[in-house]
């Protein structure tokens, strides 16, 4: 079996990164980004197992042995199908930032599941493989929209997956500051309360299917109102350098609404294509202003998900 997966690689997949929550939308909406990783599955030419890492960042806390997430990720499929691994090499090319709110683990576990799942010409079908990178992971909103593209609304009931999907109006824009700081998930889960008063749930659910029909639509009047949230992003913005200032400057500036980008520290602005650019120079501004090193996008959403390259 082992020599028979040699024979159909190399594979090639893209991935997009993704961001959740999306405001109100707590651990059930997701947002694929047109910001890509890759991996490229190969055969060891040493006879052992190889991860390369390409990307423009600092990559020396990403593992390249057994440990890495990617290969674990694969390593999952393969005991699942019963697949003996031969000595294999990993080609990563890294473009959405680590620990940032960006969906990376998310990315990771969906690029290595679909690789390893297409190198043996695919023993899960699709439902299957969505949950078993959803039950690595551990969270759906990511996963869905790194795997589907779009934007996605996610429920998970057990071992049960629903989700539904759809593509955000091609007139908006997602403007990202990326500060220069990590901000791990378990610290920012850490700071949420363990309950929250009934309003705040009332406050949350009334807000959620109208920032879809919003993003999807395009109509963005009142968005920053619907986009608005009492159960996680009051708890985090201690964690993140001036976050009231940048939501204040990008909304002068334009922009629809503004929100964390999953965990954060990563912030998210929703904002027209023709005043994105002035969006980002204002929340790059605030944190130049304090000497807090950033970088920013702006970008569309990713409609396609996973993808296989020649």
């Amino acid at each position: 079996m082992a020599s028979n997966l040699i024979e159909r690689l190399p594979v090639h997949v893209r991935v997009p990164a993704s961001t959740a929550n999306l405001g109100p939308g707590f651990d059930t909406l997701g947002l694929a980004l047109e910001l890509h990783n890759e991996l490229v599955l190969s055969p060891s030419p040493s006879g052992k197992l190889e991860i390369e890492i390409f990307g423009d960042a600092d990559f020396t806390s990403v593992a390249r042995d057994e440990h890495n997430l990617v290969y674990r990720a694969m390593n999952r499929i393969f005991s699942l199908a019963r697949v003996d691994v031969p000595p294999l090499r990993l080609e990563l090319t890294i473009r959405a930032p680590l620990a940032r709110g960006m969906g990376s683990s998310a990315s990771a576990i969906t690029a290595g599941m679909a690789a390893a799942n297409a190198s043996l010409q695919t023993p899960l079908d699709d439902d299957l493989l969505l949950q078993e990178m959803v039950a690595m992971e551990g969270h759906p909103d990511n996963v869905v929209a790194c795997a589907k593209g779009g934007l996605v609304a996610c429920v998970r009931s057990g071992n049960k997956l629903m989700y539904t999907r759809t593509l955000p109006h091609p007139s908006l824009r997602f403007v990202l500051l990326i500060p220069d700081y990590e901000l791990a998930t378990m610290k920012a889960r850490e700071a949420i309360p363990k309950s929250v008063p009934f309003r705040d749930a009332v406050f949350n659910l009334s807000r959620v299917p109208l920032v879809w029909d919003r993003l999807a639509t395009g109509n963005v009047e009142d968005l920053s109102v619907l986009m608005d949230d009492r159960l996680h992003q009051p708890y985090r913005k201690c964690l993140v350098r001036q976050y009231d200032i940048v939501v204040g400057e990008a909304e002068k500036a334009g922009a629809a609404a503004v929100v964390l980008s999953g965990a954060g520290p990563t912030m998210l602005a929703v904002a027209r294509t023709e005043v994105a650019p002035a969006v980002e120079q204002a929340m790059k501004g605030v944190l130049d202003s304090v000497g807090v090193k950033c970088a920013t996008l702006i970008m569309a959403g990713d409609s396609e998900g996973i993808r296989f390259l020649d």
